[in-house]
């Protein structure tokens, strides 16, 4: 196909200016137009994921001598992702000499008894004993929390602390559909506290559907960078442990992997991925976003659960109908399995300007 409103392309050696974020940077600064005589620019992060880009450019916003990213927003539908979302973005006061003496007792406290958490995940996902002390602060958070001991902003830094602790020493190779087997599990739990992130930048912070959520937001937005899921493997089902841990709901669990009930499936790690994102780029489009930038890395050679969702062809003439594209082209290095066959890997960033 020709790519009518193909304006340039980029090839980078991977020896160069390797790493997503510099490259995603230098898109922003130097390709999104409309934002030269503006110092209040707005970024939205649609799947947020780990968070790392919307902290990179909260950290570094500026865009160019006269503008800078002033309002962000945020968006995941994970409950673990949104929790370390309102630890470290979330403007609110908090007492950290409080939050200290807390983690300090946490860290010295031994004598637990068995809960949830050492019956469903000890001996599986962490030893029995790291289990155990998962499974105390996790409910005396809540219990802190409802007694007023600690106000939301605190809970979210704590609750975060846990998330990032827990995940550290989980007995997993990445993700929570498999735990490693016949080995002797230690007992390595270290409650450690993030760094909450201090900023007169507004941030606002969403747990919604991408897709009904670009509808409401985007006659706000500058640039939305776009990170999709792009594999079955469902994240709320990959990181089910976490979520969990999250939400505190302590559901029945099933199966080896101590899985519960499947919830907030994801339309873009299933057979309507494509559609979803076509439906995504027209609501952002229709609805006023000037710059959308989007990711996309081809795992189409994978193993079946990595194989990429949404084809590049696609993406580019879904993009290509809503306004003029640039890509951006590198090498890149992927995770995978050992059962996994990527050669000539790349990762792509597409700038559409609508």
């Amino acid at each position: 196909m020709r790519i009518k409103n193909l304006a340039l392309s980029y090839n980078y050696d991977d020896e160069k200016n390797t790493k997503l974020l510099d490259k995603i940077n230098f898109v922003v600064s130097n390709h999104c137009k409309n934002l030269a005589s503006k110092n209040t620019a707005s970024f939205f992060d649609v799947f947020g994921g780990t968070g790392v880009v919307t902290e990179f450019f909260v950290k570094n916003s500026f865009l160019n001598s006269n503008a800078a990213f002033q309002h962000f927003i945020i968006n995941d539908f994970l409950h673990s992702n949104h929790a370390i979302y309102q630890g470290f973005f979330k403007q609110d006061p908090f007492d950290m000499k409080k939050i200290e003496s807390i983690q300090d007792f946490y860290q010295r406290k031994n004598d637990i008894a068995p809960n949830y958490y050492s019956k469903r995940f000890g001996d599986r996902f962490f030893s029995f004993d790291d289990a155990k002390k998962i499974g105390f602060i996790r409910d005396d958070l809540d219990a802190l929390l409802q007694n007023g001991g600690i106000n939301l902003k605190e809970f979210y830094i704590l609750l975060a602390g846990l998330l990032y602790s827990a995940d550290k020493i989980a007995n997993t190779v990445g993700h929570y559909d498999a735990y490693r087997k016949n080995i002797a599990i230690k007992n390595r739990f270290e409650f450690k506290l993030i760094e909450p992130i201090a900023t007169n930048k507004k941030i606002k912070i969403f747990q919604q559907d991408s897709n009904l959520l670009a509808q409401k937001i985007a006659k706000e937005i500058d640039v939305v960078f776009i990170d999709p899921p792009y594999n079955s493997r469902q994240y709320s089902r990959s990181y089910h442990a976490l979520e969990t841990l999250s939400k505190n709901n302590k559901p029945p669990l099933y199966g080896a992997a101590q899985k519960p009930k499947p919830e907030n499936i994801s339309e873009y790690c299933g057979a309507n991925a494509t559609q979803a994102f076509e439906k995504l780029i027209k609501a952002l489009a229709d609805n006023g976003a000037k710059n959308i930038i989007t990711t996309y890395n081809n795992t189409e050679n994978a193993n079946p659960r990595s194989n990429t969702k949404i084809r590049s062809q696609d993406m580019i003439e879904i993009l290509e109908a809503r306004g003029k594209i640039k890509i951006f082209e590198f090498k890149h290095q992927p995770f995978g399995s050992k059962n996994s066959s990527i050669t000539n890997h790349f990762e792509r960033i597409f700038l559409c300007e609508i």
